[in-house]
């Protein structure tokens, strides 16, 4: 079907019907609240990510932080990267998604021990607060 025709082949009158403005309002009003709320997620992130940053600076300059602490430290972690990879990927940030992925993995691997997983997992925080500054 060519852009001059109607669903029925015939010529089209080239006018919207009050139901197809309808429509695209209704399209372009959400697509500016997707834009919206996609500004909102990496200002999110942002906070979220500079926030738990100085949280395992903290952790790391103790001289002997608690086990517990650094394991409520790294479930933090892990569930910002959990909800990074989500979001990012829903809003079209894949690269972001992605290293919120590996963040999560390195975060939640039960092969060593809490403080090296926060050490990498600080690594990668690192990588993806660079990331979330350059989006």
């Amino acid at each position: 079907m060519r852009d001059d025709q109607d669903e029925d082949g015939s010529a089209s009158s080239g006018r919207q019907t009050g139901e197809d403005a309808l429509r695209e309002a209704q399209i372009a009003e959400a697509e500016a609240r997707v834009r919206e709320l996609a500004g909102a997620f990496l200002e999110e992130a942002r906070r979220a990510a500079n926030a738990l940053q100085a949280r395992i600076d903290k952790a790391l300059d103790e001289a002997a932080p608690s086990a517990s602490g650094l394991v409520r430290l790294l479930a933090d972690l892990a569930a910002y990267a959990h909800d990074i990879r989500g979001q990012g990927g829903s809003f079209g940030h894949d690269s972001i998604a992605a290293a919120a992925a590996d963040l999560e993995q390195i975060v939640s691997s039960l092969n060593a021990a809490p403080a090296a997983r926060l050490a990498a997992g600080a690594e990668r925080l690192n990588a993806l607060r660079a990331m979330l500054a350059r989006a």
